[in-house]
């Protein structure tokens, strides 16, 4: 396929794919700050550019991003704009109902605001399938690459989280228009415990990296007064090149498996 871009294409051309597969990548991101150094809309950035590479090499159609998450814990930072989580799951609701009546089965919602948008995320998809003929995966960047995230980083722990490397080289790669290396700052807080009482998103922690300890926006800022909880300093494009390919390949095997997913009876039968 020359285009996979919903945005960019017509109507006929949507009912032509339509004959021959029905699956579609639905993504979300967010508008907050990113420290001095990266854009406000890098999670939306992030979650384009990995779902439209890979929608490219899989031939699936992509839908542009809702740029707005649940982004309640950055409120403290002028700029960052947040939606209620139930607001966000009534936009995946509606959203995958109305693509479902031209046709659409299968879809993938992609998360590009690492773990925050999962919980929303996670109550549509479970709503939607449950329905019953048609199936709805989630899945985040940030686990699409995870082990590989572990093995490319070059930060101390703590070093992977909030704008810090691996989202700082991720950007460098796909946006450098919207990276400001020089204005980086290292701020690892109190993620560099080697045993947080809340994991976070960073690979060289063990245990459920899952969970997610939510801060009131005032909170956060007194943690994190520069906005980052990481280390954007030692960030490349080396690892962002290697790690946005990781996140490609990892959404192209969960297309295929999505493919092959049978899809669950209707709920009224």
């Amino acid at each position: 396929m020359k285009e996979v871009r919903v945005d960019r294409l017509t109507w006929p051309e949507v009912e032509t794919y339509l004959e021959h597969d029905d699956r579609a990548v639905l993504t979300i991101g967010a508008v907050e700050q990113h420290g001095p150094h990266l854009a406000m809309g890098t999670d939306s950035m992030t979650a384009e550019a990995v779902a439209w590479d890979a929608g490219m090499r899989a031939e699936v159609l992509v839908y542009p991003p809702v740029w707005y998450g649940w982004s309640e814990s950055h409120m403290g930072f002028p700029g960052t704009a947040s939606i209620r989580a139930e607001t966000m799951q009534a936009i995946i609701e509606d959203w995958v109902e109305s693509l479902t009546t031209h046709g659409f089965k299968r879809f993938i919602v992609l998360n590009g605001n690492r773990r925050v948008n999962l919980p929303p995320m996670q109550i549509a998809a479970s709503n939607l399938t449950r329905a019953g003929d048609r199936v709805v995966f989630i899945a985040d960047v940030a686990y699409l690459s995870f082990d590989e995230g572990a093995a490319l980083r070059q930060s101390e722990p703590g070093g992977v989280g909030h704008a810090g490397e691996m989202e700082t080289s991720h950007m460098m790669h796909i946006h450098p228009d919207c990276v400001w290396p020089d204005r980086a700052v290292k701020h690892l807080g109190a993620a560099k415990s080697p045993k947080p009482t809340f994991i976070s998103s960073d690979p060289a922690f063990e245990g459920d990296s899952r969970y997610h300890h939510t801060r009131h926006p005032a909170q956060f800022r007194a943690a994190n007064p520069d906005g980052v909880a990481g280390d954007p300093t030692v960030a490349s494009l080396e690892t962002g090149i290697k790690l946005h390919d990781s996140m490609v390949d990892g959404l192209v095997n969960l297309l295929e498996i999505l493919a092959n997913t049978p899809l669950p009876p209707r709920s009224d039968k």
